[in-house]
């Protein structure tokens, strides 16, 4: 909608904060170059920060990954305690049933 060469400068200024939500950064400095009155670097900062605060933003999918990963770092130290369970029981079972086994005859 903004990327043609004779973009409306008005609409530019009243919806800058839209354009941040679409726009990654490299489009819009090359939105606001294209007008000679947002060429000022006070605009581009402001842009630029808008930018990082919507990259800022978690999204939901964003959360429930960040969880994810953070219950993958649990996962080794579960399934080492379950490996040693697992061994455990296999090694009473084995007893057990070589206890049982000897008292029969």
């Amino acid at each position: 909608m903004y990327n043609n060469l004779a973009a409306n400068c008005y609409a530019i200024e009243k919806n800058l904060s839209e354009l941040v939500k679409y726009y990654n950064k490299l489009q819009l400095y090359s939105i606001l170059d294209k007008c000679a009155r947002l060429s000022e670097p006070k605009v581009h900062l402001i842009a630029d920060r808008l930018h990082q605060i919507q990259n800022d933003e978690k999204t939901f999918i964003h959360e429930v990954h960040l969880r994810y990963l953070r219950f993958l770092s649990y996962v080794p130290f579960i399934s080492f305690i379950a490996l040693m369970i697992l061994f455990y029981e296999i090694l009473r079972r084995f007893f057990v049933s070589r206890f049982n086994s000897r008292n029969t005859i």
